[in-house]
């Protein structure tokens, strides 16, 4: 029999996390393993006591939710949440990347959606809401209609090897380590990338990325 997903649900109580939680149990494949308030003081704990496969994280807008997700990651994977935004913005999913979380999921997804979303994560791979990247597709788009940098700024091998592992969600650290070199010569290469291809963050980086290579 094959073994069921463990998810755990953060967030604070409401019609929206019942219902999340509704879902889960009505699955087959999946199993809560625990519920907790993103405020409960034992979460970092909690989450390295049940390890779990997934993280279903509903967010709120305000920076109490990023010291969270900070907490997160010093327990998991990062690529093991998936974040429930009830709302978007550019600068919001700028956010959520930045902090290495790449699985967003719209509050008004269907069910199947949600489903589908934490399979997919729990095979370690990334989800993200059509409503969000039509986002991330457009402000693609608009940067087609202004190439200059792409022609005049070319990166080296070895920065485009950095670029590569950028786009893979990889610290500078792990880049550090995946390529023998240090992380301050990491961060050199990151400072050139991002002058080069003129991107004002990470996330505009990737976006960047994806017409350079």
């Amino acid at each position: 029999m094959e073994e069921k997903i463990k998810v755990m649900i953060v967030g604070k109580k409401s019609v929206l996390m019942s219902g999340i939680t509704t879902v889960i149990r009505n699955s087959e494949k999946i199993r809560i393993v625990e519920e907790l308030n993103d405020d409960d003081n034992d979460l970092e704990q909690c989450i390295r006591e049940v390890n779990p496969d997934v993280i279903v994280f509903q967010v709120s807008d305000n920076d109490f939710m990023f010291s969270r997700i900070d907490t997160i990651k010093k327990s998991i994977n990062k690529n093991k949440v998936l974040a429930v935004l009830c709302g978007y913005n550019e600068k919001t999913i700028c956010r959520f990347f930045e902090n290495g979380i790449k699985s967003l999921i719209s509050a008004g997804s269907d069910e199947s959606e949600l489903i589908s979303a934490i399979t997919q994560i729990s095979k370690k791979q990334n989800y993200i809401s059509d409503v969000y990247s039509k986002v991330i597709v457009y402000d693609l788009f608009n940067m087609l209609q202004d190439q200059s940098y792409v022609s005049t700024n070319i990166l080296t091998p070895q920065e485009t090897r950095i670029l590569n592992l950028i786009c893979e969600g990889l610290s500078n650290k792990e880049i550090g380590y995946r390529l023998d070199i240090s992380k301050r010569t990491v961060e050199t290469h990151r400072r050139n990338i991002k002058s080069k291809l003129e991107a004002k963050n990470t996330v505009d980086l990737v976006k960047k990325a994806a017409l350079y290579m």
